[in-house]
């Protein structure tokens, strides 16, 4: 629980700097803003039931293999064709007639590993541009302390996800003041405070948003970065991703 009537804050810029140890008894929160979790929000949008990290592609295809007709797969960076139970890691690749009622099964270097580096923690909770002020609101009941875990760049820093910490910290603080946040944390704040109106221009002149942009990929990354379209609340917990009310937090 929170100690002394405050939320103690820690941010690890990269799940490959997190020690497992450190998230018993706290909640993690997930931060990765492309595109993993825009992904995930739109796929529950249009009626998704749950979702299953894999660790690698070996893993997927036996999460699979046992969910039978039930399970979708979504992917990074397919080089052949998509068969008609895989889909692009893209929030404009959830169809419904694809993804309502069905398990999605989450293959991607960056969200996946940092959600399954996230399993010792309490509960996780998944945020992005798109529902940052909506976590941040039912954070503000949370009774643990929290660790910030940014999905990263294929392990190294992603000054997104940072900016992306930030905005969610941000929010917090106007929802409660029983809040006490480490270096990294304070770092994400003020960086974000600090670019505060200039968060798109940004963004778009970011080496993983460039590589986006190079592949033709701009509805995507201008999707991601809206900020606040959703008030939707995924949630890892027991291995399963399932959308939650704020009260469960």
């Amino acid at each position: 629980a929170a100690t002394g009537g405050f939320m103690k804050i820690q941010l690890r810029v990269s799940h490959r700097l997190l020690e497992k140890r450190e998230l018993e008894g706290r909640t993690a929160l997930m931060v990765n803003t492309l595109s993993a979790v825009p992904t995930l929000l739109s796929a529950f949008e249009k009626g998704a039931r749950q979702a299953v990290p894999a660790a690698d592609i070996d893993e997927a295809a036996m999460i699979m293999s046992q969910l039978g007709g039930d399970g979708v797969l979504i992917c990074d960076n397919h080089s052949g064709e998509l068969s008609d139970i895989e889909l692009l890691n893209s929030p404009y690749s959830m169809y419904r007639s694809k993804v309502a009622g069905k398990t999605l099964v989450l293959c991607t270097e960056n969200a996946s590993s940092a959600l399954l580096k996230c399993k010792e923690a309490e509960k996780t909770i998944l945020t992005c541009m798109n529902n940052s002020d909506a976590v941040a609101m039912a954070l503000a009941s949370c009774k643990t302390d929290l660790t910030v875990v940014c999905a990263g760049d294929e392990g190294r820093l992603s000054i997104m996800d940072m900016l992306t910490a930030g905005s969610v910290i941000s929010a917090l603080l106007e929802y409660t003041i029983g809040v006490k946040l480490d270096e990294r944390a304070t770092l994400a704040l003020l960086t974000f405070e600090r670019c505060r109106g200039d968060i798109e221009y940004i963004m778009y002149r970011l080496p993983a948003v460039r590589r986006m942009l190079k592949k033709g990929l701009e509805a995507d990354v201008h999707y991601c970065l809206k900020e606040n379209t959703t008030s939707a609340l995924p949630v890892y917990e027991d291995g399963v991703i399932l959308i939650k009310k704020r009260s469960y937090i």
